[in-house]
């Protein structure tokens, strides 16, 4: 997912490696959680992820072929178990 202000962009992704369910070789996965990143969308350089502050922006268990939303200044991210709403502090 990639959002601009018209001027700068971030590109938006998900780790989701830790993907609740099975895996191609017929084995169960651990879940853990996804994890959002936020890439400078010039030179591909991280800004932030969401494992970064310890267990504060800590998402739920991740989901597979699951992707970011922005809309009005928030990226949203539906997991296994929860919606996570990512913005800025106040």
């Amino acid at each position: 997912m990639i959002s601009t202000n018209g001027s700068s962009s971030v590109v938006w992704t998900l780790d989701l490696h830790a993907y609740a369910g099975g895996t191609p070789d017929g084995t169960i996965n651990t879940p853990g959680p996804a994890v959002l990143h936020a890439y400078d969308g010039a030179t591909l350089q991280e800004l932030y992820n969401s494992s970064q502050a310890g267990t504060r922006d800590k998402a739920g268990n991740a989901l597979k072929f699951t992707s970011p939303t922005v809309a009005n200044g928030h990226v949203y991210v539906g997991t296994a178990n929860q919606l996570n709403v990512y913005g800025l502090l106040p």
